[in-house]
């Protein structure tokens, strides 16, 4: 670089940083990766790359060595895990007992002393090859560019060695690659280096809670070291970070989590298994919905509905229909609603009045719309503005009249007493008489309880109309709707708005 290449000291500075930098993260991966899958499967994958540094080296000349920082990158990344793997590999492969020492004491008397031979056998090429020029079109390859080339060659020499040696972590460089490039490599890499650098507690859970984002295979073991950490953050993002890894490994380190009792991020793991899905973890979390802390069978729960199958729906229904939990009993009315069980729909209606508070009520009813197909319907309107909500449930009122009232699945007679309470449920909504709108309900929905009848074409369409009726009637019994405040009417004119969807659907 200085004799040949013309290159500033300042220059060669900034490189040389360059090439530490780089180094220092490639110690960070490549170690990451030796732990996991063992030292041969990343000498495999690096040891036929790195031939390809000093090939690098030859393409630079005077005032056109833009390569260069090229060179030292590949060569601080490569080298950097070349380095990280041959020590505890060499260690797997010594004998046991007591001469195990004077085995590695030998190793690095050996690679110490080849080490400095190879500077004397470099110079001594070097003086040998001096008069040697080769002009290859615009590139005048000398002595020193010959010299990397064998150097090159060389370098080939111990990835045929390397077959020979035997690993019991090997695995094949294609789903090597797979786990270094799967997911957000960047995002990862910067996280985890974040995680190394930073000391306080609220930096370090946020580059947890990121790498588990990142999706990156390299992230779970570092992710199952975290839920150790000193930091109860760090430990609780650790466990949230490992559900959203998707991967099987992070199973086993969160039932363990779940199962201790001296544990304080138990929450946390139920509902990291849950986010995770695996077969596994169904029965530990079974046996957590009788745990005695509220948070831990409220976290099963979720954890539970994770997996999304008709094994857990029935498991969660048979645990909402045994004994009262008021501390999960809205959670699973909320889970269970989102699911469309409709069963749940009766029971959270009578136990409305168990709650003193006015936002779990809220969640009782944003279930029970859930259950009976209104989706965000409720939510949506309950989170609307003051200013704009009237308006909003206008709307849906004379939608929702339109639509019973042109029904094809009516008889005529019963399209015309529709079209009279619609009417009436209109105005006393437009005149803010919440009486009224309950009374115009409720003689709405006894008009198609009785002007219905199920249909071999439609009968599940019909059955879920009546149980919408059903809900109408059981809350317009309940006293605590009057407490609700200006959701007081958002739930009738819900249910008003998805029989009238239901209803379009029915045939003639």
């Amino acid at each position: 670089m200085l004799k040949r290449l013309n290159i500033s000291y300042t220059e060669i500075s900034i490189f040389n940083a360059l090439f530490m930098v780089v180094s220092i993260v490639g110690y960070r991966m490549w170690a990451v990766l030796v732990d996991l899958f063992g030292g041969k499967s990343v000498l495999r994958l690096l040891l036929l790359p790195s031939a390809v540094i000093p090939l690098v080296w030859i393409a630079n000349e005077p005032g056109a060595y833009y390569l260069v920082p090229v060179a030292l990158t590949l060569s601080g990344i490569i080298l950097s895990g070349i380095a990280v793997s041959v020590t505890p590999l060499q260690y797997g492969l010594l004998p046991e007992g007591d001469e195990k020492p004077f085995y590695l004491a030998a190793w690095n008397a050996s690679s110490s002393l080849l080490g400095a031979l190879g500077p004397l056998c470099g110079a001594v090429l070097v003086r040998y090859l001096e008069p040697v020029q080769i002009v290859v079109g615009n590139l005048t390859i000398g002595n020193l560019q010959i010299v990397f080339a064998i150097s090159a060659a060389l370098r080939l020499v111990p990835a045929l060695l390397l077959r020979g040696v035997e690993d019991a972590k090997e695995i094949s460089s294609r789903r090597l690659l797979a786990n270094m490039f799967g997911g957000n490599l960047l995002s990862y890499a910067y996280n985890a280096a974040l995680f190394s650098l930073v000391s306080t507690a609220g930096r370090r859970a946020q580059a947890t809670l990121a790498m588990g984002r990142s999706g990156h295979p390299l992230a779970i073991q570092q992710l199952i070291q975290a839920l150790a950490d000193a930091s109860p953050k760090v430990r609780s993002n650790a466990a949230r970070a490992l559900g959203e890894t998707g991967s099987d490994e992070a199973t086993e380190p969160l039932i363990r989590e779940l199962l201790d009792d001296s544990s304080d991020i138990r929450s946390e793991a139920a509902e990291a298994l849950g986010a995770l899905g695996h077969p596994a973890a169904v029965d530990p979390l079974i046996e957590a919905l009788d745990d005695p802390d509220a948070h831990v069978r409220t976290s099963a729960v979720h954890g539970l509905a994770g997996s999304r199958g008709e094994e857990a729906q029935e498991l969660l229904f048979w645990y909402f229909s045994e004994d009262f939990d008021p501390q999960t009993f809205p959670t699973l009315v909320e889970i269970l609603g989102g699911m469309g069980d409709r069963r749940i729909v009766k029971p959270a209606l009578n136990r409305m009045q168990e709650f003193h508070s006015n936002a779990i009520r809220l969640q009782l009813l944003n279930g029970v719309c859930h259950a009976f197909g209104a989706g965000d319907q409720f939510y949506r309107l309950i989170s609307q503005g003051n200013a704009e909500l009237p308006s909003r449930l206008s709307r849906l009122l004379k939608r929702a009249a339109s639509t019973l009232t042109t029904s094809p699945g009516l008889t005529p007679a019963v399209r015309n007493d529709l079209r009279l309470y619609s009417r009436q449920l209109v105005t006393a909504h437009e005149q803010e008489n919440s009486e009224f709108v309950e009374e115009s309900v409720r003689q709405l929905a006894a008009t198609l309880r009785d002007g219905l009848a199920p249909t071999t074409d439609a009968p599940y369409e019909v059955l879920s109309i009546y149980v919408i009726i059903v809900a109408i009637n059981d809350y317009l019994q309940s006293p605590v709707r009057q407490e609700l405040g200006d959701a007081r009417d958002i739930f009738p004119i819900v249910c008003v708005n998805r029989l009238a969807v239901l209803v379009r659907a029915l045939k003639t």
